[in-house]
């Protein structure tokens, strides 16, 4: 989900704005704080800001009107007198989106992407080694542009993935009630949502394991109805087998990501390549 936060500079004290990925305005508002922006307001980014966001669309629309108005009236606008009336039947020019650079320094404000091209994760502390075979992701990051599994070049594209947790205490509420178990579960869970990269390698084995496990599943359901019909005892073990190696099948071939952990916005994953996780930063931010 994309935010428009607005603040300060602490490096300069000029004002920001800017266009930032993360599932929530909390997320939005850490990750602004992090790049050095001290936020004053958070708001759902809408597709009218894109373009005139850095200024605001009434500065850009009277700039507009000024370029399509007679002589009189922009010579009247240019030195700060009100204007005369357009003549009747005349308006103005609608105002065309402006693109505006990333990194431009006129002021009043800039236009920062900080979750686009120039958005680095290791760089703004959002992902780091954690103990043992773990690495440690803050709630809405984007990892690096590099396989979670095998550390290769992501040619395989992004996958972004919500991940649940609940603390394994909650297990010996099994043995009173599953129900009881199921409605603290639901109420104490803990979520995070991450954008990751794969390989095609790893991504295509994934493809193969979702089309030959469903169509194993596929096949043990066809053989539940033959079985029914046939009243074949035999042929309801060998259907129940096809649908339980689809299932085996299709999780073997997953990404195989589980959480371990997730406590104050940020998510312990395991299953992370070991080369992956050797090429990153053993504290926040540094290495």
């Amino acid at each position: 989900m994309l935010f428009r936060v607005e603040g300060t500079e602490r490096a300069t004290g000029g004002r920001r704005a800017a266009k930032v990925e993360a599932p929530s305005e909390e997320s939005a508002r850490r990750r602004a704080n992090r790049a050095g922006i001290d936020v004053t307001s958070v708001r759902p980014f809408e597709s009218a800001d894109d373009g005139t966001a850095a200024y605001g669309r009434e500065p850009e629309r009277a700039r507009a009107n000024v370029a399509t108005a007679p002589a009189p009236v922009a010579a009247a606008a240019a030195v700060g007198v009100r204007p005369p009336p357009l003549p009747q039947g005349r308006s103005p020019a609608p105002a065309a989106p402006m693109a505006i650079p990333l990194g431009s320094a006129v002021p009043p404000e800039t236009a920062l992407d900080y979750a686009g091209p120039h958005y680095d994760a290791v760089a703004a502390g959002d992902v780091w080694q954690s103990s043992g075979s773990t690495i440690a992701i803050r709630d809405g990051a984007v990892l690096p542009p590099r396989c979670i599994k095998c550390n290769a070049p992501a040619d395989g594209g992004q996958v972004q993935r919500k991940f649940i947790w609940n603390n394994p205490a909650l297990l010996v509420l099994i043995f009173l009630a599953v129900i009881v178990y199921v409605i603290v579960a639901m109420c104490t869970r803990k979520t995070a949502r991450v954008t990751f990269s794969v390989c095609k390698r790893h991504a295509d084995r994934r493809r193969m394991g979702v089309i030959g496990g469903w169509s194993l599943v596929a096949a043990g359901i066809v053989a539940v109805a033959l079985a029914v019909s046939n009243r074949s005892l035999d042929m309801v073990w060998v259907a129940l087998g096809l649908m339980l190696a689809g299932a085996v099948w299709g999780v073997a071939a997953g990404y195989q990501l589980t959480p371990a952990k997730i406590e104050n916005g940020v998510l312990e994953l395991k299953g992370a390549g070991r080369a992956f996780r050797e090429s990153l930063p053993v504290t926040p931010g540094g290495w």
